[in-house]
Order: structure tokens, then C-alpha cells, then sequence
């Protein structure tokens, strides 16, 4: 819930996903806003010991408002193990609506 102008939620983990290293894994998430000024933040946090030195990251930002959009990320663990993939919302108005919808996995 939103209760001022100008707020950055705490992150809302959205799920577990176990991957193999070698092979490319792709997450996306189909994503609403209502404002310009607002954002819906895909990412995970770094895992070195399987090979993925920085958090991983997608919003969008750049997307218009009052439509669906589909953000992804593609990237390559070097070795198996956990990811907590999270989700964040910046909004700029407390009358500002969010929707997310279809998280999907996918590993090839």
C-alpha cells in the first residue's frame, strides 16, 4: 500500500528458481503501470559462486503507461543453484496503479 507521494517499496520476492550452469535462462514478467513517472523492477541479486557477478536487473521505466509490457532477462549461470527473483515499484503519486502478471522461466 502506498501511503505517501513518493515511495520505494521494500522488494516483494516473487518465487525460487533453481537453474543448471552452462545453458542460458531467460525470466520475464508481464508488467502494468498507470504513470510515466512510475517503474516495475525485475532483479535478482548477485550469486559469484555461480557466476553471476552483479545483480541482475530489468524494469519498465522507458514503457508507456496504460498498457502491457513485457520485461525480460536473459543471462548464463556458470554453475546450478538458487535465485531469488524479486520484484520492486517506484511510484511518484499515491493514486498510481501497478499490475503484474505471468512470471515465466525458462531455461534452453
Amino acid at each position: 500500500t502506498t501511503t505517501n507521494s513518493q515511495y520505494n517499496a521494500d522488494a516483494l520476492t516473487l518465487g525460487s528458481i533453481l537453474v543448471n550452469g552452462g545453458s542460458a535462462v531467460t525470466i520475464s514478467l508481464w508488467t502494468y503501470k498507470s504513470n510515466s513517472t512510475q517503474a516495475v523492477e525485475m532483479f535478482f541479486d548477485a550469486r559469484p559462486e555461480m557466476g553471476i557477478t552483479s545483480d541482475q536487473t530489468v524494469d519498465n521505466a522507458s514503457a508507456n503507461p496504460n498498457q502491457w509490457v513485457q520485461i525480460s532477462k536473459t543471462f548464463t549461470p556458470t554453475s546450478a543453484g538458487k535465485i531469488d527473483i524479486k520484484v520492486k515499484f517506484t511510484n511518484s503519486n499515491v493514486n498510481d496503479v501497478f499490475y503484474i502478471d505471468d512470471f515465466n522461466v525458462s531455461q534452453v
